[in-house]
């Protein structure tokens, strides 16, 4: 997935991060220079559309009631979180945490 060297680049950047609902998000769009703003954007957008549609397929053929889509989603998030590299960003809490 070409997405992904990019998704890696701007997490390591510090432009975004993963949230608690296991989709990405841009910590501070004015961190971000104007010239790579869009292309961050359309990075975010474009994971986040794929995530939400791969969700809601895992969901369906597990027949996921409400609560335990919630956990899958809850897992989804710590997956990502402890899989991804030190430095990198998580909104958890409220709030934006690095990761050590």
């Amino acid at each position: 997935l070409a997405g992904m060297d990019d998704i890696r680049k701007y997490k390591q950047l510090g432009y975004i991060g993963e949230t608690e609902n296991a989709f990405l998000d841009i910590r501070d769009v004015k961190a971000i220079p104007k010239a790579d703003l869009e292309k961050v954007k359309k990075v975010v957008a474009d994971e986040n559309k794929d995530r939400k549609n791969l969700y809601a397929v895992i969901a369906a053929h597990n027949k996921l009631n409400a609560k335990e889509k919630e956990m899958f989603i809850r897992s989804a998030y710590e997956t990502y979180r402890n899989t991804d590299a030190k430095e990198m960003y998580y909104f958890e809490n409220k709030k934006w945490q690095k990761k050590y």
